[in-house]
């Protein structure tokens, strides 16, 4: 990402991505401070960048943390089962940690975003995207004759859209099965659940009003 960023320039010719030693940070990025990460925890075929406000996101580690130091056993690639390291042939010691972190995302309602529909993280796909699927739900009330509802929020996973002038709202989501919930002021809270697979996701639902 480095050598992406490297030589950058605004409009007026200044540089964007700087090397400060000054800084907070080694790096930033238009002022703001910058971290490259080299313990493999990310995946850069999915996000080559993450940006946010960290101190948004609060974690938290319990205390039942457990240890062990292991000299001999195998350690396998989990997709490919093969045997990445043989502690007692390479004569290499390994530390097994286990320990379970619970984490949460605020999003607080304000000014500037009442109904939350924003997030203060964002990522940066690679050239050759994910492939992901539009998922699209249609809301509508329980009338007769069904009139589409505009401006209800759909979350999906943590991520709210609200519903355009049609009742509608996409998503481009990843294969895997998300949680949803669809809700408007007068009306009754729906949940759902959304699999999405190889192709496009239709999603028909309707709010009750009370």
């Amino acid at each position: 990402m480095r050598a992406k960023l490297r030589g950058i320039r605004a409009t007026d010719g200044s540089l964007i991505f700087k090397s400060d030693m000054q800084g907070s940070t080694n790096y930033a990025l238009d002022g703001a401070p910058m971290y490259f990460p080299q313990n493999g925890a990310y995946d850069n075929t999915i996000a080559q960048l993450i940006v946010g406000d960290f101190k948004q996101a609060v974690y938290s580690i319990r205390q039942d943390v457990t240890v062990k130091i292991l000299d001999q056993g195998v350690i396998q690639d989990p997709i490919t089962k093969e045997i990445v390291y043989n502690l007692a042939q390479q004569d290499m010691v390994a530390l097994r940690i286990v320990f379970r972190m619970g984490w949460a995302l605020p999003n607080p309602a304000t000014r500037m975003d009442e109904d939350r529909v924003g997030c203060p993280f964002a990522y940066l796909e690679p050239a050759t995207a994910v492939t992901t699927q539009k998922v699209t739900f249609t809301v509508q009330d329980n009338a007769e004759t069904p009139v589409a509802i505009s401006g209800a929020i759909v979350d999906v996973n943590g991520s709210r859209v609200k519903t355009d002038a049609s009742g509608a709202a996409e998503f481009n989501l990843r294969a895997g099965t998300y949680p949803a919930k669809i809700k408007k002021s007068g009306y009754g809270q729906v949940t759902e659940t959304v699999t999405v697979a190889d192709a496009a996701v239709t999603k028909d639902v309707t709010l009750i009003k009370q």
